[in-house]
């Protein structure tokens, strides 16, 4: 399918750039805005007190959440967060 000029989107990143980005998402399917602003502020934490362990360096990282995700809890999410982290690193992803 043909794109339009201005809809597409380019993201150029420094050469030396070490350190990886984060993006989240959270659709409104998921919950009200008190609902997805919560899974937002859990991936965050857990990315913040766990990206050392495990998460690999210089990759950028995606999180999508789905239905459900409002009511797993913040131990749940970053369980099942660090799990993927540590199946790229598994794949050769590593710092």
């Amino acid at each position: 399918l043909p794109t339009h000029p201005d809809r597409q989107r380019h993201v150029d990143r420094d050469a030396d750039h070490s350190s990886g980005r984060l993006g989240i998402t959270v659709g409104k399917k998921v919950g009200n805005a008190v609902v997805r602003n919560r899974i937002k502020r859990w991936v965050r934490e857990c990315y913040r007190r766990h990206h050392q362990d495990g998460v690999p360096a210089a990759i950028d990282l995606v999180v999508i959440a789905r239905v459900g995700a409002g009511t797993s809890g913040f131990a749940a999410t970053c369980t099942e967060l660090r799990g993927h982290w540590t199946k790229l690193a598994a794949r050769g992803f590593r710092r």
